[in-house]
């Protein structure tokens, strides 16, 4: 059986890009090398990512099914990280990894790395997998991960699957799934390699969306899913609650009511109501709007007087559709 001990980094893999497909490396001259196409017969055939967005970091669960086209041989494996988190962007945490449903060990490895701007990106989380002769291997990968940010306060989930070039050929399929259990947060955008991909994500639960692609080589070792997080509210600033709230504004199309959860279109439609200082009876509410309201231009504060000739048309057609799409779910 061979043995081939290769190092697990993407020499040019610069902050933005952390969290990455498993694949493997081999050292050359003192630095990190990738390794060719044509040195691996081992092919990535499948690659299912399910990103579960939580309120204050996310998780990540990446199955892969591999296909060894030549003998059998061992790889050390690994995954990159930061040893501390960077601008909220390279912590993670509660780390496991699985090879054909048993779950290995994996070691923690300094990287040795010769550049001479340091990034921070010193760790690897190592193991061994064999992949036999024209056999199929399964593998896992979780871990819980920091969001990074952008402007103005947008939340980033990313992955990196670019990694997949190590592999013998295309990747075969990858089966993106994005889960919101963040009730606070809606997708601003999702991209696959900085390229739009939201309008094509399909709705399959409640809070859940997928999008599959065939036979996909990445354009670079940088590639990556990112997705973009704003709020549900869309109070983002850097001007405050309601500046860029649109349901006050104009009649929003029921289109985008598919990227909110029935909590969230409940929470859309009251706060129309929370603008004119409605009283509400709902403990939940009243606790959110309290706690919220208090950050808005003007305050929320309760309107004795409140009634619904306050609202204008274009709140009152909102608050219509939204509650026949929350009748709907």
């Amino acid at each position: 059986m061979k043995k081939l001990v290769i190092f697990p980094l993407i020499l040019f893999l610069l902050l933005q890009f952390i969290y990455a497909n498993d694949t493997y490396f081999y050292l050359a001259g003192g630095n990190l090398t990738p390794v060719k196409e044509s040195n691996n017969l081992v092919e990535m055939k499948e690659e299912t990512i399910i990103i579960n967005l939580l309120p204050k970091y996310y998780e990540v669960t990446v199955d892969f099914l591999f296909y060894n086209q030549g003998e059998t041989i061992e790889l050390e494996v690994g995954f990159p990280f930061f040893s501390e988190g960077i601008q909220g962007k390279g912590e993670i945490w509660d780390y496991k990894c699985w090879t054909n449903n048993i779950e290995t060990e994996f070691k923690k490895t300094p990287i040795t790395k010769e550049w001479q701007k340091p990034t921070g990106l010193e760790y690897a989380n190592l193991r061994t997998i064999q992949f036999s002769k024209k056999s199929e291997t399964r593998t896992r990968v979780y871990y819980k991960a920091k969001y990074g940010a952008s402007a103005p306060s947008n939340a980033i989930a990313n992955y990196l699957y670019g990694t997949g070039l190590s592999w013998k050929g295309k990747i075969g399929k990858i089966n993106l799934i994005i889960e919101n259990n963040d009730k606070n947060s809606i997708f601003w955008n999702v991209y696959m390699n900085k390229k739009s991909i939201k309008n094509n994500l399909i709705k399959t639960k409640d809070n859940k969306f997928e999008i599959i692609f065939e036979n996909i080589e990445p354009e670079n070792y940088n590639s990556t899913f990112e997705i973009e997080l704003g709020d549900v509210l869309n109070d983002d600033g850097p001007r405050v609650f309601p500046a860029y709230f649109q349901f006050n504004k104009k009649v929003v199309a029921k289109s985008e009511f598919k990227w909110y959860t029935k909590e969230q279109l409940r929470l859309v439609r009251n706060a129309i109501y929370a603008l004119h200082g409605y009283n509400f009876q709902s403990v939940d509410l009243r606790e959110y709007f309290n706690s919220v309201g208090k950050y808005w231009n003007p305050p929320y504060e309760i309107n004795p007087n409140f009634s619904e000739s306050d609202l204008s048309y274009y709140e009152k057609t909102n608050i219509q559709n939204l509650l026949e799409e929350e009748n709907k779910r």
